[in-house]
């Protein structure tokens, strides 16, 4: 099996890369979401999961959104998962 490796032969950790590329492609397409709600598009980035035993990402910004919006935050998680879903 090769690994990949830079230019001055150092070993490239391709689990990362693809770690770090899946997490921002998250981070645009939740954020686009919150957009399209009429929220702050930045509450919607993704991070790694504080609890890997659950889920590998997560994201906090309903929580966010709720406070700011003044709404049940519940509301804009379903709204979200909605969002998501249906594209």
């Amino acid at each position: 099996m090769h690994t990949p490796a830079d230019g001055k032969g150092h070993a490239i950790s391709t689990r990362s890369s693809s770690m770090t590329d899946l997490k921002g492609d998250l981070s645009q397409t939740v954020s686009s979401v919150f957009e399209g709600l009429g929220l702050d598009s930045t509450l919607g980035r993704v991070g790694v999961s504080d609890r890997p035993d659950l889920a590998d990402f997560q994201c906090n910004g309903a929580l966010a959104a709720a406070k700011a919006a003044r709404r049940n935050p519940r509301e804009i998680a379903v709204e979200v998962i909605a969002a998501l879903s249906a594209d």
